[in-house]
């Protein structure tokens, strides 16, 4: 994704009153960096499935509409996203 359009869409979220603590996508640096610098300094990347699955996983107590199943549709679509 472009570095200006990540940093817009994380504008305008703030601007809404959204707290965005991670950014997940693949790994521009470019527009992650900037994010980080205009928007949030706080704000982390994840990019790893592994690491999105777990995180699913250890919210699925706490939210019982994360089921396995729907648990394995959200992954899916990560990766597609992430591959293209």
């Amino acid at each position: 994704m472009e570095p200006d359009m990540v940093v817009e869409m994380l504008k305008s979220t703030k601007e809404k009153k959204a707290v965005v603590k991670n950014l997940i996508g693949d790994d521009d640096t470019t527009a992650f960096n900037r994010a980080r610098h205009e928007v949030c300094a706080t704000m982390k990347k994840v990019s790893d499935k592994k690491n999105i699955s777990s995180q699913l996983y250890n919210l699925k107590p706490k939210y019982r509409e994360l089921s396995v199943k729907t648990i394995n549709a959200l992954m899916k679509g990560f990766s597609y996203m992430l591959s293209q």
